[in-house]
């Protein structure tokens, strides 16, 4: 019960992910929203010069003006904030951009309200004051706790303003409370729709990964496949390569004999010395009981001498035999150049007497 309350109310941890996708819609809306609103109170200064709608009240006209350029500087620290900050996992700070944008919703509440209880003390609506709310609501996804807070707080501060000034009207005192918990409401179910959006927006990446991780390696082995290794030739191109093809010996003996479950425990026991002796970035199942290994600016005696230390290791399990080649592969087809002739290699090692290594 305490966990949904506390995932209900926007208390839970999210993860880093889920948080990433939310800041960044916020971003987005941000970039845009922050130039509506210094547009609007960029026109509204500048305006006030020309068309003073006070024109009796100096002090008023001024507080108006400094609020003007107030709301465009708390616009304008979010907007040069989403601008300098690309939208990278690493790009930009959660708790600064949770700071600028509390700014921002800060300022426009107060915004809303000074100009609201000044409107209603002068027999006007509260239309500015609804505005600002709706923008509040709508434009960002906040926690709830935070909108429960920001929203009930400017609602309670302007009906006391009212009250203390001029007295709160029946209408008032039964519509601010209607209102105020529909804004919350609003600002809480748009929280939870989007954080939904993006906890599926996360599940399905991380599906889509284990799927792309799963076709690119063989089931049993665990070792890359030949899809693998057309992706990994862009990392291997144009680099001196030693490309090496080899299988068990006699393994179908091993499977008629002992049984296929015995076949797979050898193709295991190979792929891990494989990996062992040249790390599983540089191993490959190629099909049936061969097995493939490039490697990279490589030697040919450690290479040689590390095909023996296989050799040696796996020698009281089974035998093996390769062939290898070197080159460079400029291109698909210079790549299966080098495996035709390393399979080539290990079909003379096959006729020589098997258990050794042809290159």
């Amino acid at each position: 019960m305490v966990p949904r309350i506390k995932d209900f109310f926007g208390f839970s941890r999210h993860r880093s992910d889920i948080i990433f996708i939310i800041d960044t819609s916020n971003i987005r809306t941000a970039r845009i929203g922050m130039v509506v609103i210094m547009l609007l109170e960029l026109g509204s200064f500048i305006t006030s010069f020309f068309f003073q709608v006070f024109p009796d009240q100096k002090v008023l006209v001024l507080q108006h003006r400094i609020a003007y350029i107030i709301l465009f500087v708390s616009a304008l620290q979010l907007f040069l904030y989403c601008i300098l900050h690309k939208t990278k996992e690493n790009g930009f700070s959660h708790v600064i951009l949770n700071i600028s944008l509390a700014i921002l919703l800060i300022t426009v509440s107060i915004f809303g309200i000074f100009i609201s209880a000044y409107d209603c003390i002068n027999g006007e609506d509260f239309y500015v004051f609804i505005t600002f709310e709706i923008f509040i609501t709508c434009l960002f996804i906040i926690r709830p706790f935070i909108s429960i807070i920001l929203i009930s707080s400017s609602f309670i501060s302007l009906y006391l303003i009212i009250e203390k000034s001029i007295g709160a009207s029946h209408a008032i005192r039964i519509t601010f409370p209607v209102i105020c918990i529909c804004f919350i409401m609003a600002s809480i179910v748009q929280y939870h729709r989007y954080l939904r959006i993006a906890r599926y927006t996360v599940q399905n990446h991380a599906m889509a990964e284990q799927m792309k991780e799963m076709s690119l390696h063989d089931p049993l082995t665990g070792l890359k496949n030949r899809l693998a290794l057309r992706e990994d030739f862009i990392r291997d191109m144009e680099k001196p390569l030693i490309l090496l093809i080899s299988d068990i010996d006699d393994f179908k003996v091993h499977n008629d004999t002992r049984g296929h479950e015995h076949g797979d425990t050898l193709l295991e026991k190979y792929a891990r010395q494989l990996e062992t002796t040249f790390g599983a970035e540089n191993c490959y199942r190629y099909g049936g009981d061969e097995f493939l290994v490039v490697v990279k600016d490589y030697s040919l005696s450690l290479f040689l001498s590390n095909m023996e230390l296989c050799k040696n290791a796996l020698s009281e399990f089974f035998q093996f035999s390769g062939g290898y080649t070197a080159g460079v592969a400029h291109s698909p087809e210079d790549l299966r150049t080098l495996i035709n002739q390393a399979d080539e290699n290990l079909y003379k090692a096959k006729r020589n007497g098997k258990n050794q290594i042809v290159g």
